[in-house]
């Protein structure tokens, strides 16, 4: 995969204490929360009409962004990942 060959490329180790022990750049969690997040908020603001648009699409943009940051915050705090692989 993608993400497979970025972390040989990189080469960048995981922290230490990290229970897998392969290259921890990029974040398989993060980059997949990424692209769902980013491919959810594309459809939403280009395909979806809602009533009340001006209210649920900032909402569910802000939710959306929030959920990405929460994987990338749990990575880290797990110990699984730096703050820079996430």
């Amino acid at each position: 995969t993608c993400c497979t060959l970025l972390k040989r490329w990189w080469r960048q180790p995981r922290p230490v204490g990290a229970l897998l022990q392969d290259y921890g750049m990029p974040s398989n969690h993060m980059q997949t929360m990424t692209f769902l997040v980013t491919y959810f908020l594309a459809f939403l603001w280009r395909e979806v009409t809602i009533r009340d648009a001006l209210i649920f699409k900032p909402l569910l943009s802000l939710l959306g962004a929030l959920l990405a940051a929460a994987v990338g915050a749990s990575r880290v705090y797990l110990g699984e990942h730096s703050a820079e692989q996430v």
